[in-house]
Protein backbone atom coordinates (compact mmCIF):
# COMPACT_ATOMS: atom_id res chain seq x y z
CA UNK A 1 0.00 0.00 0.00
CA UNK A 2 1.04 3.61 -1.00
CA UNK A 3 2.35 5.92 1.88
CA UNK A 4 -0.61 7.93 3.45
CA UNK A 5 -0.35 11.47 1.18
CA UNK A 6 2.05 14.02 2.68
CA UNK A 7 0.04 16.77 1.57
CA UNK A 8 -3.04 15.98 4.21
CA UNK A 9 -0.46 15.86 6.97
CA UNK A 10 -0.36 19.05 9.59
CA UNK A 11 3.12 20.41 9.71
CA UNK A 12 4.83 23.37 11.96
CA UNK A 13 4.97 25.05 8.35
CA UNK A 14 1.45 24.48 7.45
CA UNK A 15 0.41 27.38 5.86
CA UNK A 16 -2.39 29.31 8.15
CA UNK A 17 -5.78 29.51 6.49
CA UNK A 18 -8.02 32.92 6.78
CA UNK A 19 -11.53 31.81 6.99
CA UNK A 20 -12.78 35.15 4.62
CA UNK A 21 -10.66 33.30 1.81
CA UNK A 22 -11.88 29.68 2.55
CA UNK A 23 -15.59 31.13 2.07
CA UNK A 24 -14.93 31.60 -1.41
CA UNK A 25 -13.83 27.93 -2.21
CA UNK A 26 -15.95 24.79 -1.56
CA UNK A 27 -16.03 21.36 1.47
CA UNK A 28 -15.91 18.18 0.62
CA UNK A 29 -17.20 15.37 2.39
CA UNK A 30 -17.43 11.39 2.13
CA UNK A 31 -21.43 9.99 1.86
CA UNK A 32 -21.99 6.14 2.65
CA UNK A 33 -24.56 6.64 -1.35
CA UNK A 34 -24.53 9.05 -3.77
CA UNK A 35 -26.34 11.82 -2.96
CA UNK A 36 -26.69 13.62 -6.20
CA UNK A 37 -29.43 11.33 -8.14
CA UNK A 38 -31.94 12.01 -5.32
CA UNK A 39 -31.68 15.78 -5.08
CA UNK A 40 -34.20 16.45 -7.39
CA UNK A 41 -36.64 13.67 -6.36
CA UNK A 42 -36.46 14.35 -2.59
CA UNK A 43 -37.16 16.89 -0.37
CA UNK A 44 -34.15 18.27 1.95
CA UNK A 45 -36.09 16.50 4.53
CA UNK A 46 -36.11 13.10 3.29
CA UNK A 47 -32.58 13.28 2.15
CA UNK A 48 -31.02 14.04 5.58
CA UNK A 49 -30.90 10.60 6.46
CA UNK A 50 -28.73 10.53 3.29
CA UNK A 51 -26.31 12.80 4.51
CA UNK A 52 -26.39 11.78 8.32
CA UNK A 53 -26.67 8.09 8.14
CA UNK A 54 -27.34 6.80 11.65
CA UNK A 55 -26.65 9.98 13.18
CA UNK A 56 -28.67 12.20 15.08
CA UNK A 57 -30.03 16.07 13.51
CA UNK A 58 -27.95 17.45 16.04
CA UNK A 59 -24.46 16.24 14.37
CA UNK A 60 -24.94 19.40 11.88
CA UNK A 61 -24.12 21.86 15.04
CA UNK A 62 -20.27 19.72 14.92
CA UNK A 63 -20.32 18.90 10.97
CA UNK A 64 -17.02 17.68 9.46
CA UNK A 65 -16.07 18.88 6.09
CA UNK A 66 -12.63 19.18 4.65
CA UNK A 67 -11.49 22.13 2.42
CA UNK A 68 -11.70 20.75 -1.70
CA UNK A 69 -8.12 21.43 -3.25
CA UNK A 70 -5.36 19.42 -2.01
CA UNK A 71 -7.88 16.81 -0.49
CA UNK A 72 -9.99 16.08 -2.94
CA UNK A 73 -11.54 12.90 -4.27
CA UNK A 74 -8.60 9.98 -3.85
CA UNK A 75 -8.89 10.89 -0.29
CA UNK A 76 -12.17 10.57 1.00
CA UNK A 77 -11.84 6.56 1.20
CA UNK A 78 -8.93 6.96 3.66
CA UNK A 79 -9.80 5.83 7.00
CA UNK A 80 -6.71 6.43 9.78
CA UNK A 81 -5.88 2.65 11.69
CA UNK A 82 -5.19 4.94 14.88
CA UNK A 83 -7.52 7.39 16.06
CA UNK A 84 -5.02 9.20 18.12
CA UNK A 85 -4.05 10.96 14.44
CA UNK A 86 -7.56 11.90 14.58
CA UNK A 87 -7.25 14.25 17.21
CA UNK A 88 -6.75 18.33 16.69
CA UNK A 89 -4.00 19.47 15.80
CA UNK A 90 -1.72 21.83 17.09
CA UNK A 91 0.97 24.11 15.69
CA UNK A 92 3.49 23.06 18.82
CA UNK A 93 3.25 19.42 18.04
CA UNK A 94 5.80 17.52 16.60
CA UNK A 95 5.76 16.45 12.69
CA UNK A 96 4.04 13.47 11.97
CA UNK A 97 5.91 10.80 9.33
CA UNK A 98 4.13 9.53 6.60
CA UNK A 99 4.98 6.24 7.11
CA UNK A 100 4.05 6.38 10.85
CA UNK A 101 0.37 6.63 9.36
CA UNK A 102 -1.53 3.40 8.92
CA UNK A 103 -4.82 3.36 6.89
CA UNK A 104 -7.71 1.27 5.58
CA UNK A 105 -9.31 2.32 2.18
CA UNK A 106 -13.37 2.19 2.73
CA UNK A 107 -15.37 2.96 -0.68
CA UNK A 108 -17.76 5.86 -0.47
CA UNK A 109 -18.94 9.21 -2.74
CA UNK A 110 -18.07 12.89 -2.55
CA UNK A 111 -20.29 15.54 -1.63
CA UNK A 112 -19.88 19.09 -2.25
CA UNK A 113 -20.52 22.21 -0.26
CA UNK A 114 -20.27 25.78 -1.15
CA UNK A 115 -18.27 27.26 1.87
CA UNK A 116 -19.77 30.71 1.35
CA UNK A 117 -23.15 29.72 1.88
CA UNK A 118 -22.32 28.34 5.01
CA UNK A 119 -19.99 31.08 6.14
CA UNK A 120 -21.89 33.73 8.66
CA UNK A 121 -25.48 32.84 7.27
CA UNK A 122 -28.29 34.16 9.83
CA UNK A 123 -31.49 32.28 10.70
CA UNK A 124 -34.55 33.47 12.55
CA UNK A 125 -35.84 30.60 14.44
CA UNK A 126 -39.12 31.63 16.52
CA UNK A 127 -37.77 35.51 17.30
CA UNK A 128 -34.32 34.34 17.79
CA UNK A 129 -31.24 34.81 15.63
CA UNK A 130 -28.82 32.30 15.22
CA UNK A 131 -26.05 31.81 13.00
CA UNK A 132 -24.23 28.75 10.58
CA UNK A 133 -20.32 29.16 10.16
CA UNK A 134 -17.21 27.29 10.21
CA UNK A 135 -13.76 27.28 11.50
CA UNK A 136 -10.35 25.53 10.31
CA UNK A 137 -9.80 22.31 12.69
CA UNK A 138 -7.21 20.85 11.38
CA UNK A 139 -6.38 16.83 12.61
CA UNK A 140 -3.04 15.35 12.86
CA UNK A 141 -3.68 13.17 9.88
CA UNK A 142 -6.05 16.28 7.94
CA UNK A 143 -4.64 19.19 8.01
CA UNK A 144 -7.60 20.80 5.55
CA UNK A 145 -10.13 19.85 7.93
CA UNK A 146 -13.23 21.86 8.85
CA UNK A 147 -16.27 21.91 11.43
CA UNK A 148 -19.64 23.84 10.64
CA UNK A 149 -21.30 24.85 14.19
CA UNK A 150 -24.29 26.75 14.67
CA UNK A 151 -23.99 29.54 17.48
CA UNK A 152 -26.91 32.19 19.09
CA UNK A 153 -27.05 35.75 19.33
CA UNK A 154 -24.64 35.38 22.37
CA UNK A 155 -22.04 33.93 20.61
CA UNK A 156 -22.48 30.45 22.11
CA UNK A 157 -22.12 27.16 20.13
CA UNK A 158 -25.20 25.17 19.98
CA UNK A 159 -24.48 21.42 21.69
CA UNK A 160 -24.40 18.29 19.55
CA UNK A 161 -24.80 16.78 22.72
CA UNK A 162 -26.29 17.52 26.11
CA UNK A 163 -23.28 18.48 29.02
CA UNK A 164 -22.88 16.53 31.19
CA UNK A 165 -23.25 18.83 33.76
CA UNK A 166 -26.33 19.79 32.73
CA UNK A 167 -29.56 17.71 32.00
CA UNK A 168 -31.76 19.36 28.93
CA UNK A 169 -35.17 19.93 29.44
CA UNK A 170 -37.87 18.20 27.42
CA UNK A 171 -38.15 21.93 25.59
CA UNK A 172 -34.36 22.41 25.43
CA UNK A 173 -33.79 19.04 23.65
CA UNK A 174 -36.92 19.50 21.49
CA UNK A 175 -35.85 23.36 20.57
CA UNK A 176 -32.54 22.08 19.47
CA UNK A 177 -33.63 19.74 17.54
CA UNK A 178 -35.73 22.38 15.62
CA UNK A 179 -32.74 24.39 14.99
CA UNK A 180 -30.93 21.68 13.48
CA UNK A 181 -33.67 20.39 11.34
CA UNK A 182 -34.14 24.07 9.79
CA UNK A 183 -29.86 24.16 9.23
CA UNK A 184 -29.94 20.64 7.82
CA UNK A 185 -32.60 21.49 5.23
CA UNK A 186 -30.87 24.96 4.49
CA UNK A 187 -27.11 23.42 3.97
CA UNK A 188 -29.23 20.38 1.76
CA UNK A 189 -31.32 23.26 -0.68
CA UNK A 190 -28.67 25.90 -0.56
CA UNK A 191 -24.93 24.88 0.07
CA UNK A 192 -24.90 21.29 -1.97
CA UNK A 193 -23.04 21.94 -4.93
CA UNK A 194 -21.53 19.82 -7.88
CA UNK A 195 -18.26 19.05 -8.62
CA UNK A 196 -18.56 21.13 -12.01
CA UNK A 197 -19.40 24.27 -9.73
CA UNK A 198 -16.63 23.94 -7.32
CA UNK A 199 -13.20 25.36 -7.50
CA UNK A 200 -9.79 23.59 -6.00
CA UNK A 201 -8.27 25.63 -3.37
CA UNK A 202 -4.91 26.89 -3.89
CA UNK A 203 -2.09 27.84 -1.23
CA UNK A 204 -0.66 30.94 -3.98
CA UNK A 205 3.35 31.73 -3.58
CA UNK A 206 3.91 28.46 -1.18
CA UNK A 207 6.11 25.84 -2.98
CA UNK A 208 5.41 23.58 -0.63
CA UNK A 209 2.07 23.16 -1.89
Amino acid sequence: MELYPEILISRQDSPELDNEIISSYFFIRRTEEDVYPFINKYTPLELIDKILPRTTKRDVFVFSVSLYGYYDERHISLRISDNNLNQYWLRTMPDVPAEHIAYTIESGYPLFFSAGKLYKHSFLIEGENFFCSFWHKPTIANYWHFQLFTYDSNGQHLPREPKPEKKETKIEEKKLKHIATIILEYLISESICSQSETQKFQCIGTAKY
